[in-house]
């Protein structure tokens, strides 16, 4: 009975061990080997904006004309400006936006109420442009506004310069064509809201490593994992190469996403990241010593920096040795389109 608990006992012992020794090797891998990381930024909502004209003269007593009135599409909002010009002032502005005229305030003659149109800009004293802001929420959103036509009816109250430098008081409407044929001559404008779909951007993140003289397979650091150490053996400058996703240590599998640049003084180290136009870094991580390295999990290289969407990165360092050996590690990410 004591001979097969001792049996039994050395069989936990041992599993405990092959448990340890394997846990403690998936866990520099995974860490020193970060698999693609898809994040994706969608957007799938549709953006309007305005198809056609934008601009719309602004005449005073039928013939004259004091100003434009302009719109455009910006923030979910629709803006309808009245710029004025030639030293023309705008007093008020009133407003009506709809999908039919027939909604518009209104006589029984079809002549527009000015004093119950639903946007109304109150005193201006003689300004040279207003903008309202009317979100396109109010009008029926998107997609519903897509490709509908909506029709415009803008009046002003106008000061027009005399050539005397005086100035004299009038009504304006913006565009040319008449709400009635008879009586006020009164005019709208009419502009169609085109939509299209938002691009749909997906953010890819892979590790990355920098190039050098020596795999972590060469230093015996892992079996299979990817990636290297650069090795400084004198004062100078050093630059080389940043890949991504470049398994089995084979960099024509991986990708060129920018470089490392060492320069080193015998105490004092300069490590910078640069990334090629199109990649961007979230994290570094950094192995610098005279020691070799002991582990290939970027989080215990003992120097790190949290980022978001860098072109560059920086780090510097006091070490001295005969050997400089270093790992650099960054997480770098693309959008594709």
């Amino acid at each position: 009975m004591k001979q097969m608990f001792i049996i039994q006992y050395l069989i936990v012992i041992a599993t405990i061990t092959i448990m340890s020794s394997c846990k403690k090797d998936f866990m520099d891998d995974s860490l020193s080997m970060k698999t693609k990381i898809q994040n994706p930024v969608i957007n799938n909502q549709k953006s309007a904006y305005v198809q056609g004209a934008t601009s719309f003269l602004l005449y005073a007593g039928q013939t004259t004309v004091v100003g434009i009135v302009e719109i455009s599409v910006t923030n979910d909002n629709l803006l309808i400006t009245y710029n004025m010009s030639n030293g023309n002032l705008l007093d008020d502005a009133s407003l009506f936006i709809g999908e039919s005229l027939s909604l518009m305030p209104q006589t029984p003659n079809g002549a527009p109420k000015i004093g119950l149109f639903p946007y109304k800009s109150g005193s201006l004293n003689g300004v040279s442009s207003f903008t309202f802001t009317i979100p396109l929420s109010v009008l029926g959103g998107e997609p519903y506004i897509c490709d509908k036509t909506f029709y415009i009816v803008a009046h002003a109250s106008v000061r027009i310069l005399n050539l005397d430098g005086s100035f004299s008081s009038n009504g304006a409407w913006a565009g040319t064509d008449r709400i009635t044929q008879q009586g006020s001559w009164a005019t709208y404008f009419t502009f169609v809201f085109a939509c299209q779909e938002d691009i749909i951007a997906e953010k890819t993140c892979e590790t990355a490593f920098a190039f050098g003289q020596n795999t972590f397979i060469d230093f015996d650091l892992t079996d299979s994992r990817w990636g290297w150490v650069y090795t400084i053996s004198d004062t100078g400058f050093y630059e080389t190469p940043l890949y991504a996703g470049a398994g089995r240590n084979d960099i024509s599998k991986g990708t060129l996403v920018g470089t490392l640049e060492m320069n080193f003084d015998g105490t004092t180290l300069t490590v910078s990241y640069n990334m090629l136009s199109g990649f961007e870094m979230d994290e570094t991580q950094l192995f610098a010593s005279s020691s070799l390295p002991t582990t290939i999990a970027p989080g215990q290289f003992g120097n790190m920096h949290d980022l978001f969407e860098a072109s560059s990165d920086e780090y510097i360092l006091q070490v001295s040795g005969d050997n400089i050996y270093i790992i650099a590690h960054a997480e770098v990410c693309s959008y594709n389109f």
